[in-house]
């Protein structure tokens, strides 16, 4: 993570000073948990919240672009009673009392961006990356409380369109997807992306 956010704050800088054309994107949308749970006897899964991305990128050549990023992801969450069981990465879990375990993943990362025009105004961009992650499963109930963490390094990729709708300011929408282990976060989203620095298209 240490690692990460250092070449986060290296990118910023170089993002701050560069004379190559330099943007900021904001995108905003439902998030979709995939936490390997299987059978569900009583209790429920909400594998779904809203999530959001922000990222600084700037032009490294005349073909690719690179991105540093923040994603939150949400929640998702167990919720069951006393003698609800359900599965989760194959092992299977009995709720002893009333309770709700909530999944929080959130992530830093850099990704490599290829974008392309395909006609007047509309561009597509393919990304590839890695992101440093953090997830936190909170345990509430009548009778106990608890957390776990867990991090990581994983892999991240994304498809989106721009359409130019003014002087460097674009409108958005697109899917990322993350892996978190052995568990996968994806954003379907609507952003916005707007560009300073250097020579805008």
């Amino acid at each position: 993570m240490k690692l990460i956010i250092s070449i986060l704050s290296l990118m910023v800088l170089t993002v701050s000073t560069a004379s190559a054309e330099a943007y900021f994107r904001a995108h905003y949308g439902n998030a979709s948990f995939d936490t390997n749970t299987g059978t569900l006897t009583g209790a429920t899964f909400d594998d779904e919240d809203n999530g959001y991305y922000l990222s600084l990128g700037t032009q490294i050549n005349d073909k690719l672009n690179a991105e540093v990023f923040y994603f939150d992801g949400g929640n998702a969450s167990f919720s069951g009673t006393t003698g609800n069981t359900f599965v989760y990465n194959t092992t299977t879990y009995t709720y002893t009392s009333t309770g709700e375990i909530d999944l929080n993943a959130d992530s830093v990362g850099l990704a490599v961006v290829y974008p392309m025009e395909i006609q007047d105004r509309l561009s597509v961009n393919l990304k590839v990356g890695v992101h440093s992650w953090d997830t936190k499963m909170t345990l509430s109930s009548a009778t106990a409380a608890a957390d776990l963490t867990d991090d990581g390094v994983d892999p991240m990729y994304g498809i989106s369109l721009d359409y130019e709708v003014g002087s460097n300011v674009s409108f958005s929408i697109g899917y990322d997807h993350f892996t978190y282990d052995n568990e996968d976060v994806g954003l379907a989203f609507a952003g916005f992306k707007i560009g300073f620095g250097g020579d805008q298209d």
